[in-house]
């Protein structure tokens, strides 16, 4: 059976209340300084938490601006366990960045211990899967841990696979980001067949209508140094079921390939409060699941 899970960076515009004009940085930078101060972490984390409860989630992936490697103590460590633990939540994987020091992969593996998870799925600076891959995969082993790369830049399952290169003994394959997939015409369902066997995790996400055209560069090669909105990417996103992404085809070919791991919801709106929304998306996967 396939764990659902709620994606904490689907709150990346909750510490601007729902007001975040000059892009992803603008959220992450705001929810790591919310959250950074040891004497305030437990019960702001615990509160939101407590969002998400409600909708009947047993499972979260936890956003690393939540619990950011780089400034959790040992105390806020223990403290988010015990409270994942209190609200009845484990975590399916940790969604970080991996940066190019990979000495700080220890700090990870430490949270990832702490937390009981396995998988680190995200993105990473390209010295990672480049010219430190060995290194990399020595780190994951000792630590025992896996990483799935997520596809955000990439325009196809094809590009994707180029970028991770070999399994590593199954220590590295593919966290797919269907929204991603969406925003550049390519069919999330078709990728994900040509993927079987090497996804360690997913992001379902569904998006509105782009407004960039299928091959175009996307914005921030247009326009280095600007800090554009996820519409202005052509990844605003929304509700399964309400967008242009083949969500329910992606369940269908999840499914037929024996796909047995994590399914995130993933919907991050930079004006209004999720919830509702991924309350209505988490109902439709259910029965989606259940055909």
């Amino acid at each position: 059976m396939n764990t659902i899970s709620f994606m904490t960076a689907n709150f990346v515009a909750r510490e601007l209340n729902y007001h975040m004009t000059r892009g992803w940085g603008e959220g992450d930078s705001a929810v790591s300084q919310y959250f950074r101060t040891e004497e305030t972490f437990a019960g702001r984390f615990d509160a939101m938490l407590g969002e998400i409860t409600p909708l009947g989630f047993k499972a979260v992936d936890l956003w690393g601006a939540h619990l950011n490697p780089d400034w959790a103590t040992p105390r806020q460590i223990e403290q988010a366990a015990a409270i994942l633990s209190k609200r009845g939540l484990t975590v399916s994987s940790l969604a970080f960045w991996l940066p190019a020091d990979l000495g700080k992969l220890d700090k990870i593996a430490d949270i990832a211990k702490a937390l009981g998870v396995r998988i680190i799925g995200g993105g990473c600076a390209p010295e990672v899967l480049g010219a430190k891959r060995s290194e990399f995969i020595k780190a994951l082993e000792k630590h025992d841990l896996v990483y799935g790369y997520e596809n955000h830049p990439e325009k196809s399952a094809d590009d994707l696979l180029a970028k991770v290169g070999d399994d590593a003994g199954g220590r590295i394959g593919v966290t797919i980001d269907t929204g991603w997939f969406g925003t550049y015409r390519c069919s999330a369902p078709d990728a994900i067949r040509q993927l079987a066997g090497r996804l360690v995790h997913v992001h379902l996400k569904d998006i509105c209508e782009p407004h960039i055209a299928s091959g175009h560069k996307d914005i921030r090669e247009s326009a280095p140094g600007k800090n554009p909105t996820l519409k202005e990417m052509g990844h605003e996103t929304c509700a399964l079921g309400e967008g242009v992404v083949d969500v329910e085809g992606c369940v269908a070919a999840l499914k037929a390939t024996g796909y047995k791991g994590g399914i995130s919801i993933e919907h991050e709106p930079e004006d209004h409060n999720p919830l509702e929304d991924v309350k209505l998306g988490y109902g439709r996967l259910q029965k989606w699941l259940k055909k």
